[in-house]
């Protein structure tokens, strides 16, 4: 076993304070690179943390926080190289810090998709990536910095609006709210009012959805 695996029946719930660092390895099964080491999660994971205390995913090299766990004082620090990210079929984040990784989430299967109150710092590709087909997402009051990608991308076959909103970023490839999919309730867009608002972008991000489906219902 070269991680912890989550079957598609198996919850994993951390609480409030919980750190979690993934060691930069030398072998990872269908990796582009040695370091890009991806937890892949078949089932549910729930980071339930506080705003005191959050729940944090991070590299082993971090020193910030949980102290030097490699031991190794000053000699080595964390950067987006050091692990891929979480990619998982369910998830259920509030107040949990995401530190040189992305989150992949969803898929066909996908029953619970919810990101609330949560933050993604320096992933090496996206910050928030969604792909639900029968799950409207959840994806509220977060922020994401200096992602190589998109800061949050959507595709869904339910989207409904009062649950994408209060989302911000900064520093990343593109600081937007992208979706697609199909528009499930009436939705009138305003743009949050905090400092570093996303922009909501129309985008191709999947082989089923290529655009906002709005049916007349939904006008």
């Amino acid at each position: 076993y070269r991680q912890l695996d989550i079957p598609t029946e198996r919850t994993l719930t951390l609480g409030p304070g919980t750190t979690i660092k993934f060691q930069r390895g030398t072998w990872c099964y269908g990796c582009l690179n040695a370091n890009d080491i991806t937890w892949y999660i078949q089932g549910t994971l729930k980071a339930n943390g506080t705003q005191q205390a959050p729940v944090t995913f991070t590299s082993l090299r971090d020193d910030t926080v949980g102290g030097d766990t490699n031991g190794d004082g000053n000699a080595t620090t964390p950067s987006p190289n050091d692990w891929g990210g979480i990619t998982a079929t369910n998830i259920d984040f509030d107040h949990a810090i995401v530190r040189d990784g992305g989150l992949l989430v969803g898929n066909d299967q996908s029953t619970t998709v919810s990101i609330k109150n949560s933050t993604v710092e320096d992933s090496p590709t996206y910050g928030i990536r969604v792909n639900a087909d029968q799950t409207a997402p959840t994806i509220t009051n977060n922020t994401v910095t200096n992602a190589a990608g998109d800061a949050i991308s959507i595709s869904s076959g339910k989207i409904i609006g009062a649950q994408l909103t209060g989302n911000s970023g900064t520093g990343n490839h593109g600081n937007v709210l992208a979706i697609s999919g199909v528009l499930a309730e009436d939705w009138t867009w305003l743009a949050p009012t905090v400092d570093n608002p996303l922009t909501l972008t129309i985008a191709n991000q999947s082989e089923r959805y290529r655009q906002l489906e709005i049916g007349r219902a939904h006008v």
